[in-house]
């Protein structure tokens, strides 16, 4: 059997949905996980809150096969085109609840916060085909590949080669980027809008979010960057 590299997560996760495995308030006897509430949290706290995804929670996982035959009795519906498998409806997942705010900025550039998320197509991606292409982009930046060369040519991510081994340089003081913050807050104290300024110093709007504190106090924003 052929399928994406979603499928075989999304199976995986209605699959202990339909079970009722929740280690907390789940009703199956039999379940891998059974924690009390209080327990539950605290290992969120420490594993994170996408439970799902816990590997005391999956231990318990019969073979890809035996969890689609489970799902057809449940009701769902299998199909093949262009020979791979697939739900005939794609499934619906619930929220994920995150421990931090989340920020969101619109396409109007409008800042909002929410505390949790749906379940994302990078969440469903097949975690070994994840990891095989990570360690093949290493591979080759070992071998004196660019990076981002490197990370197209393995279907990879930055995130993903840094999850499974790639140190790289991370950027500790990006004064280049700060600059371009204190430039925006000035431009914006005197009245000038904030999506042209952007456009015209080519900052993004996450960096402009995650800067900007730096020279919205009372301290003067010359001596901030005079520390840079």
């Amino acid at each position: 059997m052929k399928y994406n590299v979603y499928f075989k997560e999304k199976v995986i996760r209605k699959f202990i949905d339909e079970s009722d495995w929740h280690p907390a308030i789940g009703q199956d006897y039999y379940r891998p996980l059974d924690l009390s509430v209080r327990g539950f949290y605290a290992k969120c706290m420490n594993d994170g809150y996408d439970w799902h995804r816990w590997d005391d929670v999956r231990v318990g996982l019969p073979n890809l096969i035996e969890m689609i035959d489970g799902l057809e009795e449940w009701g769902y519906k299998f199909h093949t085109v262009d020979g791979l498998t697939d739900f005939t409806e794609q499934p619906s997942f619930e929220l994920v609840k995150y421990p931090e705010p989340i920020v969101r900025i619109s396409k109007n550039l409008i800042r909002s916060e929410m505390d949790c998320h749906p379940v994302l197509n990078g969440m469903l991606y097949d975690k070994e085909v994840k990891k095989r292409n990570a360690v093949q982009a290493i591979s080759l930046i070992n071998e004196g590949w660019k990076v981002r060369e490197a990370i197209s040519k393995c279907h990879s991510s930055y995130p993903s080669i840094r999850e499974f081994g790639y140190v790289g340089s991370d950027r500790q003081c990006p004064r280049r980027t700060i600059r371009k913050v204190e430039k925006c807050v000035e431009r914006l104290k005197v009245g000038e809008q904030l999506k042209p300024i952007l456009k015209n110093l080519k900052l993004g709007a996450w960096s402009y979010y995650r800067y900007k504190h730096y020279f919205t106090f009372q301290s003067s924003p010359a001596l901030i960057s005079s520390n840079l």
